[in-house]
């Protein structure tokens, strides 16, 4: 079964942001790595960031996300979970979530 490409959508100020989970992760077919990257890419997009430095902000490693998106895998579900959790916390309030993607409620401790 081939892997297909998921697209997601997000509303940034009055402008859709589409991104293809899929569109820079190399060779990674895990949907949980797709879904991370995607977060990543379009918090990336409306921060006008480099992918490394939101990496740096959410994983407190500037190079994990970029290795996941050039095929790395090796990330555990306990870590997925707390970047996760970190974009949720950290999202943009003029940026809608990607559809598709299941988000963890806000913890007000970690919110900045």
């Amino acid at each position: 079964m081939a892997f297909l490409p998921k697209f997601y959508t997000c509303r940034n100020s009055g402008l859709d942001i589409g991104i293809y989970a899929s569109h820079h992760i190399g060779m990674n077919t895990n949907p949980d790595i797709a879904s991370l990257l995607a977060l990543a890419e379009a918090y990336a997009s409306a921060r006008n960031l480099a992918l490394s430095s939101v990496s740096l902000y959410a994983a407190r490693n500037g190079a994990l996300l970029p290795r996941l998106r050039a095929g790395a895998d090796g990330l555990t579900i306990r870590r997925r979970d707390a970047i996760v959790q970190w974009f949720s916390d950290h999202w943009p309030t003029d940026l809608d979530w990607p559809h598709g993607i299941p988000r963890p409620l806000k913890n007000a401790a970690g919110a900045a």
